[in-house]
């Protein structure tokens, strides 16, 4: 799912198994509670400074954050996220931070 209101409704009622957020979102107070909430949570995430190149791929132009839903196990859900950061961590010009980890 895509969009703040979508995210942080599905975070509120724990039905979320991995959040992306866009680190350069603008003003950053957009983004600023999902990272909260994926903590309180203990959902896993990642603030992604040009997430909007994942957006490409799945024909969206402009993405500020983006949600999965519980995956099928914890392992596929570990899996995801190791595709995603190795992706990103081979580009230097952009910035993956964890902010929660798998509980």
């Amino acid at each position: 799912m895509f969009g703040v209101n979508a995210v942080t409704r599905s975070l509120e009622k724990r039905d979320t198994s991995l959040v992306l957020v866009n680190g350069g979102a603008q003003p950053p107070i957009i983004t600023k509670h999902l990272v909260e909430l994926c903590m309180i949570n203990r959902v896993p995430g990642a603030q992604i400074q040009q997430l909007s190149s994942i957006g490409d791929i799945v024909g969206l132009r402009s993405v500020t954050c983006m949600a999965f839903k519980p995956l099928v196990s914890v392992c596929a859900c570990s899996l995801l996220q190791n595709i995603i950061l190795q992706r990103f961590h081979s580009t230097n010009s952009i910035v993956v931070r964890l902010f929660s980890i798998l509980k």
